[in-house]
C-alpha cells in the first residue's frame, strides 16, 4: 500500500518534520544550552544536551516523518564527520533555509528557482566566510575545545595537552584504573596512521578498542617485495624469546600480492602478532627515515639502505599503542638519530620561500612530531562507561582543534553568520543566517541585549556565559570555520532538494498502519 502526498500536502508535511527534529535539537545550543531527557532500552531516561544525539533520537519517528527526518539527520552527520562540531548549527540552517524556500513558494515562486536562488546565495556566504576566517591562535585551543563539548573542564585539559604537544596534537587518551581525575604524561615518540591489525591482536585490545604493548618490532620495508627465500631468512633470525613479540610491518602500498599472502601465511603459521601499516602519505621517504630514526631500524632500499631485509634490521620500540585510526610507539629516550631528523627539516623549513605550501606544511607537521613526541591523557574513573563518554568528549575536542588549526576559525556564538547579513546587503536568507546568534541568546535567556548598538561591531558578540557584551576575538570566543562552512553547504543541500521535491510516496504495510 501506499501513502501519497502531492503539492503543498507534501511540501507542508516536509516543513512540519523539520520544525520538529529543529525543536528537539536546537535547545542544546550554545554555552547555556538546555537539556533533553531521552528514554533508553532500560525505561530510564538520558540526560544530555549533545545536539548530535538528540538529533539522532528524529529515526525512531514515524512511517512518512521518519523518512524525511532521516536526511536531516544526514546532513548533520556528514557536519560531524568533516568538522567534529556544527551539528545543532545544520539542522537549525536546514530547518531555516526551508521555511524560507516555502513561504517563497508558496508566493507563487517555481521551486527550481527558487532553490537555485538560494544555492547561489549560500555560495555568497561561503566564499564571504572564507574571507573571514583567521589563524587560531594558543588562546583560542581551550575556547574551541570547549564549544566542540560544552564542558569547560575537557577545554581546559586539551589546552594543557594541547602546550605540550604543539599543533599537531599528537595525543593518546587511556583509562587509568589506579589514579582519580584527568593527568597528562608526555614521552618520546612518533604516531602514524592505523592499518591492518590481526585477529590475535584485535582479541588482546583493552576495552575492545585499544591493543597495547611494551615492546614491539618495526619492519620497515619500503621497497614493496620480499623473495621467497627472503622471508624464509627473516623468519630463521628471529630468537625463540621473541617469536611471541608484536611485530609492525610499515609497508609500501604496491607490496607485491603474491609476496603478502607468503608474508601472511607465515605469520599466522607462526602464530604471531602483527600489524600492517601501509604508508600512503606525500614524500613517504621521510615517514620510513622518521619511523628509522625514532626505532633505531633500517629501511628496506637499496640505494640507502639495505636489500635483503633480516631480523637484525629491525627497530624496536619500547612501547606500541593501536587505537582506532592510529598507531603511537613510545620511546624511553631520544635517540641521537631523531636530533639528526630535526635538523633536516629544520633546514627545510628555513628556506620557505623555495617551498611549496603542501610541502611546508608536511614539513612543518613531520617536525612537529618528533620534537614534541606523544602526549597521553590518563582519564582516572571507576567505569568502562564513564571512561568511555569522557573519551568520546576529548576526541571531538582534540579534532575540533586539529580542524581549527588547519582550516583556521572565526567569530563565535553565531556572530560570524549575523555579520555576515550586514556584509552582504541583498541576501534573501538574512533571517535563516541571524538565527543561530538569536537562538544561542534565547537559550542563555538573554532577551534586551540584541537591540544593543554595541554589537554593530562587527568583533562584538556576547558572552552568554555571564550575559555580557564583549570582543569575541579577546575574549577568544570563536568556532571553527570547517564546522560553519560544513553546516552551511549540507544545510543547503538538504534543504534545497526538499523544496525541490513535489511529491512524497511512501510503503506502507499493515503494521506501519
Amino acid at each position: 500500500m501506499l501513502r501519497i502526498l502531492k503539492d503543498h500536502k507534501a511540501r507542508k508535511q516536509i516543513k512540519k518534520v523539520f520544525q520538529e527534529v529543529n525543536d528537539m535539537v536546537v535547545p542544546t545550543m550554545g554555552a547555556k544550552g538546555l537539556l533533553v531527557a531521552l528514554d533508553n532500552d532500560f525505561g530510564k531516561s538520558t540526560l544530555t544536551d549533545d545536539g548530535v544525539t538528540v538529533a539522532r533520537q528524529a529515526i525512531y519517528m514515524d512511517n512518512m516523518d521518519k523518512m524525511i527526518a532521516v536526511d536531516m539527520i544526514e546532513a548533520a552527520a556528514t557536519t560531524e564527520k568533516e568538522a567534529l562540531d556544527g551539528t545543532t548549527l545544520t539542522i537549525l540552517l536546514t530547518n531555516e533555509i526551508y521555511k524560507y524556500g516555502y513561504w517563497q513558494i508558496m508566493r507563487g515562486k517555481h521551486p527550481q528557482v527558487v532553490a537555485d536562488k538560494i544555492s547561489e546565495e549560500i555560495k555568497l556566504v561561503r566564499e564571504q566566510l572564507a574571507k573571514d576566517k583567521q589563524n587560531l591562535t594558543d588562546k583560542g585551543v581551550k575556547q574551541i575545545a570547549t564549544i566542540s563539548t560544552k564542558i569547560p573542564m575537557v577545554g581546559e585539559v586539551i589546552d594543557k595537552a594541547y602546550q605540550v604537544a604543539g599543533k599537531e596534537m599528537n595525543i593518546t587518551i587511556e583509562h587509568d584504573r589506579e589514579k582519580t581525575g584527568i593527568n597528562i604524561e608526555h614521552s618520546n615518540g612518533f604516531s602514524i596512521d592505523s592499518g591492518y591489525m590481526s585477529d590475535a591482536m584485535r582479541a588482546l585490545c583493552a576495552d575492545g578498542e585499544k591493543y597495547e604493548a611494551s615492546g614491539a618490532w618495526i619492519v620497515l620495508l619500503k621497497e614493496g617485495i620480499m623473495t621467497q627465500a627472503g622471508i624464509g631468512e627473516f623468519f630463521k633470525g628471529i630468537p625463540a624469546d621473541h617469536i611471541k613479540d608484536p611485530f609492525i610491518f610499515i609497508m609500501n602500498p604496491n607490496f607485491n600480492p603474491n609476496t603478502l599472502r607468503l608474508l601472511i601465511d607465515t605469520l599466522i603459521k607462526n602464530q604471531m602478532n602483527y600489524q600492517f601499516i601501509f604508508v600512503n602519505e606525500d614524500k613517504p621517504d621521510d615517514v620510513y627515515m622518521d619511523i628509522a630514526a625514532v626505532t633505531g631500524g633500517t629501511v628496506q632500499d637499496a640505494s640507502t639502505g639495505v636489500g635483503e631485509y633480516l631480523f637484525e634490521h629491525c627497530g624496536f620500540i619500547d612501547q606500541i599503542v593501536i587505537e582506532q585510526d592510529k598507531t603511537l610507539f613510545n620511546a624511553e629516550a631520544k635517540r641521537p638519530e631523531i636530533s639528526e631528523r630535526i635538523k633536516v627539516y629544520k633546514k627545510k623549513l628555513d628556506k620557505k620561500y623555495k617551498l611549496s605550501q603542501v610541502d611546508e606544511a608536511l614539513y612543518t607537521k613531520r617536525l612537529g612530531a618528533l620534537e614534541n613526541g606523544i602526549v597521553k591523557i590518563k582519564v582516572g574513573v571507576p567505569t568502562i562507561t564513564e571512561y568511555q563518554t569522557l573519551r568520546l568528549k576529548l576526541d571531538d575536542a582534540i579534532g575540533a582543534v586539529k580542524k581549527a588549526f588547519e582550516h583556521g576559525v572565526v567569530l563565535g556564538g553565531g556572530k560570524e553568520l549575523y555579520n555576515i547579513t550586514f556584509i552582504l546587503q541583498d541576501l534573501g536568507l538574512v533571517r535563516a543566517l541571524r538565527r543561530p546568534f538569536l537562538q544561542i541568546l534565547k537559550n542563555a535567556g538573554v532577551k534586551n541585549i540584541p537591540r544593543s548598538k554595541k554589537l554593530r561591531n562587527k568583533k562584538t558578540g556576547v558572552d552568554v556565559r555571564n550575559n555580557q557584551i564583549v570582543d569575541l576575538e579577546y575574549a577568544g570566543i570563536l568556532d571553527s570555520f570547517t564546522s560553519i562552512d560544513e553546516a552551511l553547504k549540507n544545510s543547503c543541500s538538504i534543504a534545497t532538494s526538499y523544496l525541490r521535491t513535489n511529491c512524497i510516496i511512501k510503503k506502507e504495510t499493515t503494521q506501519n498502519k
